[in-house]
């Protein structure tokens, strides 16, 4: 009987080992999705968050200075916000849209990244050199600016 208890004892404990061995890669799986699915819609969040204060800076910043009687004011709106115009647009009418029909699909989302890569590196490019470019006289843009605000 010692022996029949010791090899029962024995495969429920090779059981129970292998059993708890899945759960625990089970749970390791799901955590792993989840983790996923938290970083898909922290990311989706973002860029949501990204268009939005996009638009915001262009509404009540840019365009007022636009809308400035003083030319200096109106020329220094492209000086200071660049191609401002050109990455709300692309990333209100393409990035955004795209990344939300993702859903939480890792691929889909790289693939989004991958096929607009040429894109944003020229509109970020652009962006870069605007700052560059109008780097210098930033100071007394943001000078009449503040007269202005």
């Amino acid at each position: 009987m010692d022996q029949g208890g010791g090899g029962s004892s024995g495969s429920n404990s090779g059981a129970g080992s292998n059993g708890g061995a899945t759960v625990v890669a089970d749970h390791a799986s799901e955590t792993a999705k989840i983790r996923r699915e938290n970083i898909l819609s922290e990311l989706l969040d973002t860029e949501a968050r990204y268009v939005s204060d996009l638009h915001e800076i262009l509404v009540h910043y840019k365009d007022k200075l636009r809308a400035s009687s003083s030319d200096a004011l109106r020329r220094s709106a492209d000086a200071i916000f660049g191609n401002m115009d050109d990455l709300h647009d692309f990333h209100a009418g393409c990035m955004y849209p795209e990344l939300e029909r993702c859903g939480a699909n890792p691929s889909a989302v790289a693939r989004t990244f991958i096929d607009n890569c040429a894109e944003m590196r020229t509109l970020y490019s652009n962006s870069c050199r605007y700052s560059s470019i109008y780097g210098l006289d930033l100071k007394y843009e943001l000078a009449a600016i503040t007269s202005f605000v």
